[in-house]
């Protein structure tokens, strides 16, 4: 109980800067309530946040595509006053495209839905409100939901994590991205990258000036002599390809030399052209996302919200694309289905010695294999139809 009463304080004291900041995003996602740690060790919420696990998803070029169906909720007044004209949806699609193509994720809308609520329109219940997605989000579990509205509660959009955090859960039915208007219904570039900062909080993507609570504890990132990070792994945004940001450098378009009074080393070479980074001035420089960071959104996505990828009509294309095999869920536990279009005949699965692990001679579409026995870690699936074999890598956590 003790940390819902602190996690509701620091949401709501942090959300009035936010309101007088007009930062991109409260503090839905920059809220400091993991930054309590536990002893000498930055608490995490995801298997992805371990740096063994993301780095598997590396080099970026060595990725699958994934394509993601987006659900526009358009919020109006009771009479139908205001809202985004959805000739702006394309539009603003592209923007998201081209913002994720080098992340090699793929968007297209899935539907328009047209609500008229005085009240949602309004702000509703303010930053961080996910009534609004229980109300009036739907496909949850299939499709992104984007709830365009003219106030977020002083800010200009806000998305959950993918995973439990603070008194959310987690779940589906607070998922999704709420953005305001206005940074959508323009032919601009400058406002435009709301929905993708957003997006890469959607993702499980982190602040890049997510040290800057927590005082000089274990979530602290440390910036080297030459800026570079080092706890960058276990601390701040938990991806090291980030130099440490004070969150005083935040909202400005270049290098801030600031010293760090925690290890007396100044911040130098800042991410301040990363999408995570916040303020409203960034809005016209931000342009990139850091190799872990998409390895980190890659490993996310598979692991809290595999249903995300690809839709009805397109999974037998992505099947395809990967020889017809899927393997699900990936990363696992050690027990994951093998489903195959054509007819498996035989799995072997090696650890990273090249020792066999598992054998089975199958006559299965399906198939269901137990490594809870096995260690952690990287493990290879070869598995043999009879036109072909297939080279998987699987993750066990």
């Amino acid at each position: 109980m003790k940390q819902v009463v602190l996690s509701y304080f620091l949401l709501f004291s942090i959300a009035a800067i936010a309101q007088q900041k007009q930062w991109p995003c409260p503090v839905g996602n920059i809220t400091p309530v993991y930054k309590a740690g536990a002893g000498n060790v930055c608490q995490t919420y995801s298997p992805c946040d371990s740096a063994a696990l993301r780095n598997s998803y590396l080099p970026i070029d060595s990725l699958e595509w994934k394509e993601f169906k987006v659900r526009w909720n358009i919020f109006s007044d009771d009479n139908g006053n205001g809202g985004l004209d959805t000739a702006y949806i394309a539009y603003n699609m592209d923007v998201l495209n081209n913002d994720f193509v080098q992340a090699r994720f793929k968007f297209t809308t899935h539907s328009t839905n047209l609500i008229n609520d005085s009240f949602y329109w309004g702000g509703g219940n303010g930053a961080l409100d996910t009534t609004i997605m229980a109300n009036h989000g739907a496909l949850y579990s299939d499709v992104i939901n984007v709830y365009v509205v003219n106030s977020a509660g002083g800010a200009l959009g806000y998305a959950h994590y993918p995973f439990p955090f603070g008194f959310l859960s987690g779940g589906f039915e607070n998922s999704g991205v709420v953005v305001i208007n206005s940074t959508l219904d323009t032919i601009m570039p400058d406002d435009n990258h709301v929905l993708t900062h957003e997006f890469g909080h959607l993702f499980g993507l982190y602040h890049v000036t997510e040290n800057w609570v927590g005082g000089c504890g274990p979530c602290h990132e440390l910036p080297d002599t030459n800026g570079t990070s080092l706890n960058g792994d276990v601390a701040g945004d938990f991806i090291s390809d980030t130099n440490p940001m004070t969150f005083a450098s935040a909202g400005k378009c270049n290098d801030d030399l600031k010293l760090d009074t925690c290890n007396n080393n100044y911040y130098k070479n800042i991410p301040f052209l990363n999408y995570m980074n916040v303020g409203v001035d960034i809005l016209i420089c931000i342009n990139n996302f850091t190799p872990q960071q998409i390895a980190r959104m890659h490993c996310m996505v598979e692991y809290h919200r595999p249903t995300w990828i690809g839709w009805p009509d397109k999974i037998t294309e992505l099947q395809s694309s990967n020889g017809g095999v899927r393997v699900y869920p990936n990363p696992n536990e050690g027990i994951f289905e093998i489903r195959g279009i054509e007819e498996i005949e035989e799995i072997n699965i090696y650890n990273v010695l090249g020792e066999t692990v598992h054998r089975s001679s199958v006559q299965s579409s399906r198939f269901t294999v137990d490594l809870s026995v096995q260690p952690k870690g990287t493990y290879i699936l070869h598995l043999r139809t009879e036109d072909d074999t297939h080279i998987h890598k699987i993750i066990k956590f």
